[in-house]
């Protein structure tokens, strides 16, 4: 039975048999999770050997090679003939290839990405590690990011440290000792269909193993932290109050300092108020929209052909597409990468309808409104490129 991980990507399919519920409140940002499945097909074609073959032909720019001698990651940054050669030499001198950020340049891991985005709210980037047998490790480090990590194919062992955890906000915690082993160190094999997540902070190190090569996927979260969503606030509450940019006053660095606590307290306190930080919490959300990214696929070429819609046509939203919606009165707004699209609020429950179904008719977009109409939201929404349209009608 072929996988249907390609097919379902979601955060979902990624973690199982592991809820999200069970990850959010026991792993997430806290410790390290080991899934072993035991199914070398549970991936099935998510990337290939091949498809990395490939990547690396046409993409040689985006290939980088790890000299584990060097302990240092080359950058080729062309096409040259000589780079071409040294891609292909450094793998059979045991160097490790690796394909970064190719979310961008492959259907599949883009639409792992963006579906990752939807349920998860942060953004990820894909990262293709490809070792020969009996390559040379990676030397112990710590990432500022969290990441999952897929195995492909082969095996690769993995070791944690579990009782110490790395703070990027220390500067005093990061030194050479800070990308050393050295305390409770768990050893896991990652086999094919395996996946490990690993919060920011903790040291790890792996290598292929001796009997056969590997591949995996590295998903790291380009993260959304609670420090930009204060920072957002303290700004907001400045735009809102002038006196609270006011220049400090004569000699404060001479006084007891006692003026300027309250001065930063009285500020603290006005932007705790729970309204004004509704209102705050809002706006970031709608800011970040605009930095998921986006699948036009498709687009260009329906505006050249475009094809008539029926009532009996079946449509649902664009997979991996991060948006916010506000329908609460007035007219509707739909926020969807840097755009604010609006509606009449005739088409409220139409425009909720067609958004959070996983599939529906035309014919069935409820609302006090005529068929013609139902037509044209669709239309519209279709060629905003929030809703596709499925080529069978059932």
């Amino acid at each position: 039975m072929p996988s249907q991980f390609p097919q379902s990507l979601s955060l979902s399919s990624l973690l199982a048999p592991v809820s999200i519920e069970e990850f959010q409140n026991t792993y997430f940002d806290r410790k390290p999770l080991i899934v072993a499945r035991n199914d070398r097909t549970y991936y099935g074609d998510l990337f290939t050997l091949d498809e990395f073959d490939e990547a690396a032909s046409r993409n040689p720019e985006r290939v980088k090679l790890f000299d584990a001698a060097k302990n240092e990651v080359i950058d080729f940054k062309g096409r040259s003939v000589a780079d071409l050669e040294a891609i292909v030499t450094g793998l059979q001198k045991g160097g490790t290839l690796i394909l970064y950020r190719f979310e961008e340049r492959n259907a599949k891991l883009g639409l792992l990405c963006r579906q990752l985005g939807v349920a998860s709210g942060h953004r990820f980037i894909a990262d293709l590690y490809l070792a020969p047998t009996g390559a040379e490790g990676f030397r112990p480090r710590w990432d500022n990011r969290d990441q999952f990590v897929l195995q492909l194919a082969g095996t690769r062992r993995w070791r944690i440290e579990t009782d110490r955890r790395i703070n990027p906000g220390r500067a005093d915690q990061i030194d050479e000792e800070s990308r050393q082993l050295r305390g409770e160190v768990t050893e896991i094999t990652l086999a094919e269909g395996d996946l490990a997540y690993i919060p920011r902070g903790y040291v790890f190190a792996s290598s292929p193993s001796h009997e056969e090569s590997s591949l995996h996927l590295t998903l790291r979260w380009d993260m959304a932290f609670l420090e930009e969503l204060l920072d957002a606030s303290i700004k907001a509450a400045v735009q809102r109050d002038q006196r609270l940019s006011a220049t400090l006053p004569l000699g404060f660095m001479q006084v007891s300092g006692r003026g300027l606590v309250d001065r930063a307290a009285a500020a603290l306190r006005a932007a705790a108020n729970e309204d004004f930080l509704r209102g705050v919490v809002q706006q970031y959300r709608d800011e970040l929209v605009g930095l998921f990214p986006l699948d036009i696929s498709g687009l260009i070429r329906d505006s050249f052909a475009p094809e008539p819609l029926s009532l009996d046509d079946f449509c649902s939203p664009r997979p991996g597409t991060v948006f916010r919606l506000h329908a609460e009165d007035g007219p509707v707004r739909l926020l969807v990468g840097t755009r604010n699209i609006e509606f009449n609020d005739l088409f409220r429950d139409g425009v909720k309808f067609a958004l959070d179904q996983a599939r529906f008719s035309i014919r069935d977009i409820p609302g006090d409104i005529e068929d013609e109409e139902r037509l044209a939201l669709v239309e519209r929404l279709i060629q905003e490129g929030v809703v596709i349209r499925h080529s069978d009608h059932g």
